[in-house]
């Protein structure tokens, strides 16, 4: 009986920790609403889009390869049909 509660306790502590994980993840509405044009510190010359909330369009930036923000997508295509309603 301990075993079984024991293991069904285990079980629900690890649902609730995959869920508070994988609620962190920014949403498309989010990733939108950043900053245009993070580059991030990185050095790196990566032709990438953004969405430019001043604008409403999506426009191409030049992304540095490391940090910066989610607000940048691979092509014009995807960023517009994430962002562009």
């Amino acid at each position: 009986m301990l075993r079984s509660v024991l293991f069904l306790f285990t079980g629900v502590l690890i649902a609730a920790c995959l869920t508070s994980v994988m609620s962190d993840e920014p949403t498309t509405e989010s990733i939108c609403e950043q900053a245009f044009g993070d580059a991030g510190p990185c050095k790196a010359h990566f032709k990438l889009y953004s969405y430019n909330q001043e604008t409403k369009k999506c426009e191409e930036f030049i992304y540095g390869g490391c940090q910066g923000n989610d607000n940048r997508f691979n092509t014009l295509a995807e960023c517009e049909q994430k962002c562009i309603k």
